[in-house]
């Protein structure tokens, strides 16, 4: 059988953004695969692509990582095709091409993970000045990249002075745990709520940064009890969680034994319907469409225009991703993950620490603990 070596390269999921992050690797080196497999997941912040092979082959090296945010045409990772034609539907080079052009781009293009652009931000670094290993720059690279520049440099423009506690705090006062992109999330929310937000507490964001129109980082969690002690009544739960809920549940847990409020809020843009309810620390961000007699569980994300519909539930701990679709009377189990654009049809049960992946339709009752692909979907109609 003829076969031809391919790089795989990122396709571009919409007109406005330039690159996207690579979300799911699920196959090694040397590993084998099947017309129908799924061979590498993408997103953007609006949109994601499950990218499944069109024909068998074998896969080469990989050259990017979870997390990494990979330029339009960028490569991912080589591959040996059962073709020797281009296939439908899937964003390649040819290798023996590239070669005869003077080498494979994808050797030498420059990647940086999501992880090290987000802790570039918060160090107040230029991710361009700072050097990776074998073309990749990760958070350890940033750091010490920060650690080494000099006094006053540019390791320390988003940082001001560490903060000041106050001695006591109002009835409205309350405190964000994290301060990364979810965090600020919760800010947007928050707004026309009534709360007055004092600051955010996250042990990887040093004290005095700032972290969204002027609000900053108090220090690490060690701060939370003095200031529980100092008046300020209510948290919010600022820490997401993009496959997982874990890291969510023990940030709502350290909460409550500390003793806060930790209500829900709903943007003022988004709506819940009558006679629904939201648990403590559940949050409806905007353009979040909830029906009439929902019930929502305690420390939920019903992100950005995620639709339910009448008489479902959703238990304590999940995750509905940007755009998720939910019919009505369906259930979703506790700390579940509903991706970006996914759908359950109407009545459907999802058990409970399920993870259904960008795009999924939910059609049937799906266990706990079960992890569902486009891949997975696709071999049910084609019958493998």
């Amino acid at each position: 059988m003829t076969t031809r070596r391919a790089i795989l390269t990122m396709p571009r999921l919409n007109a406005n953004e330039d690159e996207a992050r690579i979300a799911v690797l699920p196959l090694a080196e040397g590993e084998s695969f099947e017309d129908g497999t799924l061979l590498f997941t993408v997103e953007t912040t609006k949109a994601a692509n499950d990218v499944i092979a069109p024909v068998g082959g074998t896969i080469g090296r990989i050259l990017v990582s979870v997390d990494d945010m990979i330029p339009v045409g960028g490569a991912i990772c080589e591959v040996e095709l059962k073709t020797d034609t281009q296939p439908d539907d899937l964003d390649l080079k040819w290798a023996d091409e590239e070669e005869a052009d003077g080498g494979s781009e994808g050797t030498a293009e420059r990647h940086v993970s999501a992880k090290a652009r987000e802790r570039a931000r918060e160090l107040g670094v230029n991710v361009d000045d700072v050097a990776g290993k074998d073309g990749k720059v990760r958070v350890a690279d940033v750091e010490r990249h920060a650690a080494e520049a000099p006094a006053g440099g540019s390791a320390q423009a988003a940082t001001g002075a560490a903060p000041v506690l106050k001695e006591s705090y109002g009835a409205a006062d309350a405190v964000i745990f994290g301060a990364s992109g979810h965090a600020r999330a919760i800010m947007d929310a928050a707004q026309g709520s009534g709360f007055n937000l004092i600051g955010c507490v996250d042990a990887k964001v040093p004290a005095g940064t700032e972290v969204l129109n002027g609000l900053i980082a108090l220090g690490t969690d060690d701060v939370l009890q003095e200031l529980r002690d100092r008046g300020v009544r209510y948290a919010f739960v600022g820490v997401g969680g993009a496959t997982s809920n874990a890291a969510r549940k023990k940030v709502f847990d350290k909460l409550v034994e500390l003793g806060f409020d930790l209500p829900p809020l709903v943007a003022p843009t988004a709506r819940l319907g009558l006679g629904s309810t939201l648990g403590a620390a559940s949050y409806c961000l905007p353009g979040a469409s909830v029906g009439p007699a929902v019930t929502i569980g305690d420390n939920c994300i019903i992100n950005q225009n995620v639709v339910i519909a009448h008489d479902s539930v959703i238990a304590d701990h999940v995750h509905l991703a940007p755009n998720a679709v939910v019919a009505g009377h369906c259930r979703v189990g506790a700390g579940s993950t509903i991706g970006m654009c996914a759908t359950l049809i109407n009545g459907s049960k999802v058990g409970a620490d399920c993870l259904i992946h960008n795009n999924v339709p939910v059609t049937r009752d799906i266990a706990d603990k079960t992890v569902l692909t486009l891949a997975d979907i696709l071999g049910q109609f084609s019958g493998g």
